[in-house]
Protein backbone atom coordinates (compact mmCIF):
# COMPACT_ATOMS: atom_id res chain seq x y z
CA UNK A 1 0.00 0.00 0.00
CA UNK A 2 1.16 3.46 -0.95
CA UNK A 3 1.65 5.64 1.93
CA UNK A 4 -0.63 8.99 1.72
CA UNK A 5 -0.15 11.66 3.79
CA UNK A 6 -3.40 12.98 5.53
CA UNK A 7 -3.78 16.30 7.61
CA UNK A 8 -0.88 16.34 9.79
CA UNK A 9 0.49 13.02 8.92
CA UNK A 10 3.97 12.52 7.10
CA UNK A 11 5.39 9.54 5.62
CA UNK A 12 8.39 7.77 7.01
CA UNK A 13 10.93 5.10 5.56
CA UNK A 14 10.64 2.73 3.03
CA UNK A 15 7.93 0.41 4.49
CA UNK A 16 5.96 3.26 3.91
CA UNK A 17 4.88 3.69 7.49
CA UNK A 18 2.80 6.44 8.52
CA UNK A 19 2.75 8.68 11.32
CA UNK A 20 0.51 11.28 12.65
CA UNK A 21 0.16 13.58 15.67
CA UNK A 22 -3.43 12.44 17.73
CA UNK A 23 -5.70 15.65 17.53
CA UNK A 24 -6.28 14.27 21.08
CA UNK A 25 -3.42 14.29 23.22
CA UNK A 26 -0.67 15.12 21.17
CA UNK A 27 1.42 11.69 21.13
CA UNK A 28 3.04 10.12 17.78
CA UNK A 29 0.66 7.73 16.25
CA UNK A 30 2.06 5.19 13.99
CA UNK A 31 -0.29 3.82 10.82
CA UNK A 32 -0.70 0.34 10.84
CA UNK A 33 -2.00 -0.47 7.24
CA UNK A 34 -3.32 -3.73 8.46
CA UNK A 35 -6.35 -2.92 9.72
CA UNK A 36 -7.83 -1.94 6.43
CA UNK A 37 -12.07 -1.85 6.29
CA UNK A 38 -14.32 -0.70 3.49
CA UNK A 39 -17.10 1.96 4.75
CA UNK A 40 -20.53 1.68 3.17
CA UNK A 41 -19.83 3.52 0.52
CA UNK A 42 -17.31 1.05 -0.70
CA UNK A 43 -14.07 3.16 1.01
CA UNK A 44 -11.03 1.82 1.59
CA UNK A 45 -9.82 3.34 5.03
CA UNK A 46 -7.40 2.27 7.62
CA UNK A 47 -8.03 2.60 11.43
CA UNK A 48 -6.05 3.76 13.95
CA UNK A 49 -6.31 3.92 17.52
CA UNK A 50 -3.95 5.87 19.59
CA UNK A 51 -1.67 3.85 21.55
CA UNK A 52 -1.45 7.02 25.15
CA UNK A 53 -5.30 7.94 25.33
CA UNK A 54 -7.10 4.92 23.24
CA UNK A 55 -8.73 7.81 20.56
CA UNK A 56 -9.50 6.05 17.00
CA UNK A 57 -9.18 7.55 13.95
CA UNK A 58 -10.24 6.25 10.83
CA UNK A 59 -8.24 7.54 7.88
CA UNK A 60 -10.19 7.47 4.25
CA UNK A 61 -7.96 6.51 1.06
CA UNK A 62 -8.26 8.38 -1.98
CA UNK A 63 -9.06 6.84 -4.96
CA UNK A 64 -7.09 7.45 -7.53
Amino acid sequence: MKCIPFFGGKCSGHGGKMEFKCFNCGKQVAVDSSSKGLNNAGLEYVEVKCGNCKKRYRFFQKRM
